[in-house]
């Protein structure tokens, strides 16, 4: 299983940095928490973020970057994302931190453009977590966000 998955959709909370929404990353077994901030973007946002990004990212066959957090432009220090590497029938999905400072004309309807090729190795040589999900279980993610299912 894939997915990014909002809890309880009506039910936000302050955690001390803004208003946030419960939510949960499936990457096959494992799954994990995330408060997504809702201040900026709304959960609308976010699914249709998601379902650009994984079009273009199957289409070009190269990965697709999944904003989990998002905020006001202006005071915007980083992003946290997914991105999902595609690899045939499996993808392998890595969770990282996307600093605008490095894009001085950052556009989030280009997240794509701002990731390389995956990497197995950072830069001080040790292995990046990555998780293996069938790329089947991310279309069917897609068509769930765009209301094929």
């Amino acid at each position: 299983m894939f997915g990014i998955f909002f809890k309880d959709k009506d039910t936000s909370f302050d955690n001390g940095y803004g208003m946030h929404i419960l939510a949960s990353i499936s990457l096959g077994e494992y799954v994990e928490e995330l408060h997504i901030p809702i201040d900026y973007w709304g959960i609308e946002e976010y699914k249709n973020s998601w379902a650009t990004s994984i079009a273009d990212g199957i289409e070009k066959k190269k990965h697709s970057v999944l904003i989990t957090s998002m905020h006001e432009p202006e005071s915007l220090n980083f992003i946290s994302t997914w991105i999902v590497y595609y690899g045939g029938e499996i993808s392998y999905v890595q969770n990282k931190i996307i600093f605008i400072d490095d894009f001085p004309e950052f556009d989030a309807s280009k997240i794509n453009e701002y990731v390389n090729k995956r990497e197995v190795l950072n830069e001080d040589g040790f292995k990046i977590s990555e998780w293996i999900v069938k790329t089947k279980d991310v279309i069917d993610f897609y068509d769930s966000i765009i209301g094929l299912v």
